[in-house]
């Protein structure tokens, strides 16, 4: 993480939570329903602790990723990304800010195919998900309470920002179709864009999203696709540091919206989406 973030994070981690290491599965909650949740660009696993603790109070098993080496990755990426790649980018992330709703679709799936190194680091990302879902006997064996293999159990993916797209490229590549995506704000980016989307899909945007992945999302393989956008929401409102630190309202960093209840909306949109879905 860059030393600025650590920084600002550091009061976040005495936040207490509603969690409790090592705590044994319910099972009276019945068989477990296993998510992979992906987190953002430079970010860490823990990013969304109150997402995480409401899918488990409703009998899921979130599985959170961290992936290792991000900002030099990301930073190697830079270095020998070739200039002229680099202003067409800039140029058209100034068009879809400026843009208007109806124009942004059309944009941002112009700047998803241009987007070379986010396209690189989704595509890694999505081998990750993919070799945890092939441990999952060997994960799961480490939660007290859980009896039995794994082998077989629907899968769902959720991510935010670029872990959202993360948990759209693996529905996309896998051969098994997941009980549900999540997508938290995230663009659609991969190797994979221009396949359909076959299994059930909730995009979440925020205000300043809207419609970014409309175009994207209309080539469908017939799957059933949601789309909420929460109101007065900017992109960081979707991660737990909004709630942490309210006063990123007044610096412009989130939305005019209640944080707690951006996050509350959030993560009964989640719930009751995979809910439907067994």
């Amino acid at each position: 993480m860059p030393g600025l973030a650590k920084l600002l994070l550091r009061p976040a981690m005495k936040v207490l939570t509603n969690s409790y290491r090592d705590a044994p599965y319910a099972p009276l909650g019945g068989a477990p329903r296993i998510l992979i949740y992906s987190h953002g660009l430079i970010s860490f696993a823990s990013e969304n602790c109150m997402l995480m603790e409401h899918l488990a109070s409703r009998g899921y098993v979130v599985i959170a990723l961290q992936h290792v080496e991000q900002l030099a990755e990301f930073r190697e990426l830079q270095k020998t990304q070739r200039q002229d790649e680099k202003q067409e980018q800039a140029s058209l992330q100034r068009k879809i800010k400026a843009s208007s709703v109806a124009e942004r679709p059309r944009l941002s799936t112009e700047y998803f195919r241009i987007a070379s190194n986010t396209n690189r680091i989704v595509a890694g990302r999505c081998a990750d998900v993919e070799y945890a879902v092939s441990s999952l006997d060997l994960i799961m064996h480490g939660i007290r309470g859980i009896d039995g293999s794994s082998a077989g159990a629907p899968v769902g993916a959720i991510g935010l920002s670029l872990g959202g797209a993360v948990a759209t490229e693996y529905a996309k590549r896998t051969g098994e179709k997941p009980r549900g995506v999540v997508n938290m704000d995230g663009g659609i980016y991969g190797a994979e864009r221009e396949k359909p989307i076959e299994s059930p899909y909730l995009m979440l945007y925020s205000e300043e999203s809207a419609g970014n992945n409309d175009a994207s999302l209309a080539v469908s393989g017939g799957a059933e696709i949601t789309r909420r956008t929460i109101a007065g929401t900017k992109h960081l409102n979707f991660h737990d540091i909004a709630a942490v630190y309210p006063a990123l309202k007044w610096l412009g960093a989130i939305g005019s919206a209640s944080p707690m209840a951006v996050i509350n909306e959030r993560n009964q949109s989640v719930s009751d989406f995979l809910d439907a879905r067994g």
